[in-house]
């Protein structure tokens, strides 16, 4: 059964994930007690920063798009297909189930991401 979780990022994580640590991020188990999640994204606005931050430090402008803005609004978009980022538990210090608040908190601010990095001008 597939969940869909909120994972917080270890202060000691490894393989990159150190750079967001502290992190609130939304993940989706695929198995029941998989030792590895797939990352969708932080749900707080100023994580979500940091996280596409990071992302395009570390691999996006040299393998994507070099401009923020347009990495970001491609990242969030439902045609990215080709950045898909897991996380090991052993990189997770808390895990909880979703809440209704957290999905509401979550498609709030990535309204705001989206405008403060003008979705609009590069959906069309």
């Amino acid at each position: 059964m597939i969940k869909q979780l909120i994972a917080k990022v270890k202060e000691n994580a490894t393989d990159d994930w150190n750079l967001v640590a502290g992190l609130e991020i939304a993940v989706i188990e695929l198995q029941e007690n998989s030792n590895e999640f797939l990352v969708l994204r932080p749900i707080q606005l100023d994580q979500m920063e940091k996280f596409f931050k990071v992302m395009h430090e570390t691999f996006g402008k040299n393998e994507f798009y070099e401009d923020y803005d347009y990495f970001i609004c491609y990242a969030v978009s439902e045609d990215c297909d080709d950045i898909l980022l897991t996380i090991t538990k052993e990189n997770i210090e808390e895990l909880r189930q979703v809440t209704e608040k957290d999905v509401s908190i979550h498609n709030k601010n990535l309204e705001i991401l989206k405008k403060n990095h003008n979705w609009y001008k590069y959906k069309n």
